[in-house]
């Protein structure tokens, strides 16, 4: 197994309803994924103990709370945080500098701090409509991942259709997750709205590819690996 690739995958743990479901999920495929997200509604059904089971499987962990909150309660909950030693964890970048630099200063260097720009839920229409936003879709996330760049954060979350904007435009070594990601045979979540194959995201720039349903909803363990050895065979072709 190519471990630069496999480096590059990061599986949703999304709509386990057990710990031990979660944890057979991510025994039967980190050969082939290298980090394993925990969002909200994980998080909240099992709490931290999760995190601490899954790295003792050994995996790489990226904890996908999205903090948003007046900077002080989300430096004091970056601290917290920082006891679990995550590879990363996202604060919105919407929540302004102030609170950007005191996630990291909450964080003390535990973990990476990623900037969540624009939702991957959200289409153009709808976000420029419904929030009255007059910049474009892809120009706004333009300035919040370099506000979160300028507040000292290690990346940002975004779409991959914003990369080939964002790369010139921010240090070398910044780190870019693109969720809404599909398999090379399967679709994403249908309320995916910006969406790449793994292949395309990884060209335009993508760092880490964060991929949920298009694995999660196939049915049996066999599917699964296929698809994600299909990934592989895609990625290869780029890298």
């Amino acid at each position: 197994m190519n471990e630069r690739i496999r480096d590059r995958i990061c599986l949703a743990l999304d709509g386990f309803d057990s710990t031990e479901a979660a944890l057979e999920r991510v025994r039967e495929l980190k050969s082939h994924v290298g980090m394993f997200k925990v969002g909200l509604e994980l998080y909240s059904a099992f709490g931290p103990g999760i995190v601490q089971m899954l790295h003792d499987e050994g995996v790489k962990v990226f904890l996908d709370l999205k903090l948003h909150d007046i900077p002080k309660t989300v430096e004091n909950t970056s601290r917290v945080l920082s006891r679990l030693k995550v590879a990363l964890f996202n604060v919105h970048a919407s929540g302004g500098t102030e609170m950007m630099r005191a996630a990291l200063e909450g964080c003390g260097g535990q973990s990476k701090v990623i900037g969540v720009t624009v939702l991957t839920s959200w289409a153009e229409t709808s976000f420029r409509g419904e929030l009255g936003v007059s910049q474009p879709l892809d120009t706004y996330v333009l300035g919040l991942a370099k506000l979160a760049e300028q507040a000292g954060l290690q990346g940002v979350v975004c779409s991959a259709q914003e990369l080939e904007l964002l790369k010139p435009n921010l240090p070398q070594d910044f780190v870019f997750i693109t969720p809404g990601i599909s398999g090379s045979s399967t679709r994403a979540g249908a309320d995916q709205k910006r969406v790449f194959t793994p292949a395309k995201a990884v060209m335009n720039g993508a760092t880490h590819l964060v991929i949920g349903r298009a694995i999660n909803g196939l049915p049996g363990a066999r599917q699964r690996i296929e698809e994600l050895e299909l990934i592989h065979g895609d990625l290869s072709r780029v890298l």
